[in-house]
């Protein structure tokens, strides 16, 4: 299978972005297919353990759903099938209670779609069917309360081109649906992407673009009780003309925090911003810009320590760039190009207990090349993961090889290194651009691995799944 790897970022060394400090990017996927990862697909539990969804285009239509999870100081499993489709628009929650993943996702297709959701079980993904009807259910949410309970939020449309936002929970011991009868999605419903959370107490609380177009906000709904029907709305103001799109993270103070972005119109420009409601409020406090002289609208919004940060995915015009912007709330908010590769997309992050960051997306520019990455901590130590100018090389598997196909003149070594840091091989090269070299790997087992290039003017990382 083909592996596609990326250049790394050259390390800041400003104190308040540490969490990033020894990144490395993982490439999960490994083929000339469409992989893409979506929002909501990206979970730490409890136990630090990573948790990672990503889609695969069908030839037919629709998409085949994968996942991937990272214990905690191991390597990221092989992709797991969870649906051979065709699905649509995958969220990921994973219950506190016993670390099982749950997957809600439209089946069918997006006019006459059904909401379903999986979990794994030991080591089989069990399927239940929560709508049955000939009505438009698309783009859900789903989170998972301290009970264990599922709490699941889609679009939903009458058959005449009405939109509203429903809610089902299971607490009752079966699916209770409700229409919330007050959101108003506009006659473009179908992308109001709504994002559910729950309070410690299990409060839904929804945000979602609703109004109508020209004039869009984002709108928070959210119910007088668990898995009440009495919904109160707030509508979050921002300078931008129209908000499109959110996150929503609601964390253990029951504080509301909102990241929401959007334009002055056309895409010119897109700008950011953080708004929180504490307890008792009436209303969202005033919006701050989280990237002041950046272009980029919401990847996603991640509060530890009661501190809050966020990615966002950079546009020029109205057209995504590829780069990553990272910015925190630290004596005010201040961004930074986190990824600036131009082929970087759909970004969402998470910090873990540790207060490391972790940033999955996909990369690639076309759909032969499109793989799903994760960027954050190394598994080696004492590995300085910078490279200066373009990329040196790319690498794919083939069979029992891996090949190294070089961009530019190198002269040095290469260390492959295991999971556990052991250098299973050391190659000395002296190549020129255009040249390609061939590692066997006949001999090593499946697992990750990382290729370290060491010369007095390179010296980064690259990791690479092996599958023999």
């Amino acid at each position: 299978m083909k592996k596609n790897l990326l250049p790394l970022l050259l390390l800041f060394s400003l104190s308040a972005f540490g969490q990033w400090s020894g990144a490395v990017i993982d490439t999960l996927t490994q083929n000339t297919e469409r992989d893409e990862i979506l929002n909501q697909s990206f979970v730490s539990d409890q136990g630090n353990t990573l948790h990672l969804i990503s889609e695969r285009a069908l030839t037919a239509g629709g998409w085949m759903i994968l996942y991937f999870k990272h214990p905690s100081n191991s390597p990221w499993t092989i992709e797991d099938t969870v649906s051979i489709g065709p699905s649509y628009a995958p969220t990921l929650a994973v219950s506190g209670q016993d670390g099982i993943p749950y997957i809600s996702c439209t089946e069918n297709d997006t006019v006459d779609g059904e909401i379903v959701i999986y979990a794994k079980t030991g080591s089989v993904w069990t399927r239940e069917q929560i709508t049955n009807n000939q009505e438009e259910d698309s783009s859900p949410s789903i989170t998972i309360d301290q009970d264990g309970f599922i709490h699941v939020a889609w679009i939903w449309e009458n058959g005449s081109g009405n939109y509203k936002i429903n809610y089902a929970t299971n607490r009752s011991g079966s699916w209770n649906i409700q229409t919330i009868v007050n959101s108003q999605l506009g006659p473009f419903g179908s992308g109001a992407s709504p994002q559910l959370a729950l309070d410690p107490t299990g409060i839904a609380h929804i945000v979602y673009r609703g109004g109508n177009f020209g004039t869009y906000r984002i709108h928070h709904a959210y119910n007088d009780s668990i898995g009440g029907a009495i919904w109160n709305f707030d509508f979050l103001s921002t300078p931008n003309a129209e908000d499109l799109s959110s996150s929503l993270v609601v964390s253990e103070d029951t504080i509301v925090h909102a990241l929401v972005s959007g334009n002055d119109g056309f895409g010119f420009p897109t700008h950011a911003y953080y708004l929180s409601k504490s307890p008792g409020a009436i209303s969202f406090s005033s919006a701050a810009d989280v990237a002041n002289g950046f272009s980029a609208e919401v990847g996603s919004l991640s509060i530890s320590n009661n501190s809050a940060s966020c990615v966002l995915n950079e546009v020029s015009g109205n057209i995504f760039t590829g780069n990553v912007i990272y910015s925190e709330a630290n004596s005010g908010w201040n961004a930074i190009t986190l990824l600036n590769t131009q082929e970087i997309y759909n970004a969402q992050m998470l910090i873990d207990q540790n207060g490391k960051g972790y940033v999955a997306a996909y990369q690639g520019n076309t759909f032969q090349t499109e793989e799903t990455i994760v960027y954050g901590p190394d598994f080696s130590t004492g590995i300085k993961n910078t490279e200066s100018g373009i990329e040196l090389f790319s690498c794919f598997q083939n069979n029992e090889n891996i090949t190294l196909n070089f961009r530019k003149s190198f002269q040095g070594i290469i260390n492959v290194r295991d999971i556990n840091g052991k250098i299973t091989q050391t190659i000395e090269l002296n190549t020129n651009a255009g040249e390609s070299k061939t590692i066997s790997m006949l001999n090593s087992a499946s697992g990750m691995y990382l290729f370290e290039v060491l010369n007095p003017r390179e010296r980064f990382a690259r990791k690479i799944l092996y599958t023999n």
